[in-house]
């Protein structure tokens, strides 16, 4: 399709992007290229050092929304917490806290060292 060596020219660039424009794809073709970039196949992760909340929210991708607090049984901002602060992907090392006995869990385990606050 294209020479070695040889220009393309605007008037060629612009028709090949204009054929790509209207282009309709498949429900099976966007399942599959969707499926292909899931998780550390994907292209934009980062394997050394993700952040805490990528790592918070690809488990919770991958695993459902936490909906019961496993300390006091709240069912209200209730999300993941990693048990040993090693966040592996690993099922048995994450619990579902409330955000309050999460805070405190945290605390207690010196992994934060100011409380949020509201600035305003």
């Amino acid at each position: 399709m294209f020479r070695r060596g040889k220009k393309q020219s605007k008037e060629v660039i612009e028709n090949r992007v204009l054929k790509l424009i209207g282009q309709k794809r498949s429900d099976a073709y966007k399942q599959r290229m969707s499926f292909m970039r899931l998780g550390d196949k994907n292209p934009a992760w980062n394997f050394i050092n993700p952040h805490i909340k990528t790592i918070h929210r690809r488990f919770r991708n991958k695993y459902g929304k936490a909906v019961l607090c496993g300390h006091c049984g709240s069912t209200v901002n209730v999300e993941w917490s990693n048990k040993n602060h090693a966040y592996d992907f690993v099922r048995k090392d994450w619990r579902q806290l409330c955000r309050s006995c999460h805070n405190k869990y945290d605390y207690d385990k010196n992994k934060r060292t100011k409380p949020y606050s509201k600035k305003g």
